[in-house]
């Protein structure tokens, strides 16, 4: 590490002799002499901006060895990351996956965002916040990272079917069904369940599965409260953000319903993708399934 950065999302807690960083309800403890001598006049030096070598020319050249192995331990248990510092919205985000806070910040920075439907004032506001600065309406543009669709002000299979043809990552967002608000999946074409493989693995589920695509035709009538919107845009940003800035992995093809009763519940359930999908399955367009079960016996 060129400027290693204690991590900013671990508290430290002097006690004595002992050490404490804590972070999500899990401790490192240190103990012993460098508690006493070494570590409390060291930790503040590890705020990105300063090299080893500048570590210990602020305390002196003696220590070098004892600051170079307290680095390495530090390192060891996850305790540092690469400088230089970077705001609370980028550090949130780079502890998801242990990623330097700085390249978290440049990642959200570079990043660039759609909105697809006219509800989409307080995702951009919440998107700007945690520094995604590039956020429009969606007009068919697919030179973005993300597209944001909200249902009802939007055909989510039409918006699906163009971000597939061009292989742009799409974030659905449901309308409230009156048991239900369903955020995700990020459909990463060629990679991950499109939309259209939720609509159909959600039919095949239902006990009204047939009706299914008639009924989804028709917006639902049902409201939902203004706290259970902010919640779903919350998680739709957090989502996005997450994705934006660190790629992970367990979201594509994860979705998540908000459920206000019979007490309030976010679930999450893994979609796979459907094998001949009429909209992300390379098999459905090269060929229709042979028809065995139509031939008769000679």
């Amino acid at each position: 590490m060129l400027q290693p950065l204690l991590t900013p999302w671990y508290r430290v807690v002097s006690d004595g002799d002992r050490l404490l960083l804590e972070h999500g309800e899990s401790v490192v403890a240190f103990e012993g002499a460098a508690v006493r001598s070494l570590l409390p006049a060291l930790l503040p030096l590890l705020d990105g901006t300063r090299s080893i070598d500048d570590i210990v020319g602020a305390l002196g050249e003696p220590v070098r060895e004892a600051v170079v192995r307290a680095a390495e331990m530090l390192a060891a248990h996850g305790l540092l990351v690469d400088g230089p510092p970077a705001g609370a919205p980028a550090q949130a985000v780079a502890r998801v996956v242990g990623i330097a806070p700085a390249e978290a910040r440049a990642r959200l920075a570079a990043a660039r965002v759609a909105i697809a439907g006219v509800d989409n004032t307080v995702i951009s506001s919440l998107l700007r916040r945690a520094g995604v600065e590039r956020v429009e309406s969606y007009a068919g543009n697919s030179d973005v990272d993300l597209v944001i669709g909200f249902a009802g002000d939007v055909d989510l299979r039409e918006l699906n079917r163009a971000c597939v043809e061009a292989r742009t990552p799409l974030l659905p967002i449901a309308l409230f069904n009156g048991r239900h608000t369903l955020v995700g999946p990020i459909v990463v074409p060629e990679i991950s369940a499109c939309h259209e493989c939720v609509q159909l693995r959600r039919a095949a589920n239902l006990p009204f599965g047939n009706d299914f695509s008639l009924i989804e035709e028709t917006s639902p009538t049902a409201a939902a409260d203004p706290g259970l919107q902010a919640i779903a845009a919350g998680l739709a940003t957090h989502l996005a953000v997450r994705w934006l800035a660190t790629r992970d992995p367990l979201l594509p093809g994860t979705l998540f319903a908000i459920s206000p009763l019979p007490r309030p519940t976010v679930a999450e359930h893994p979609v796979l993708r459907v094998p001949r999908c009429p909209v992300c399955s390379p098999a459905a367009r090269m060929a229709a399934p042979l028809p065995w079960h139509a031939a008769e016996a000679l």
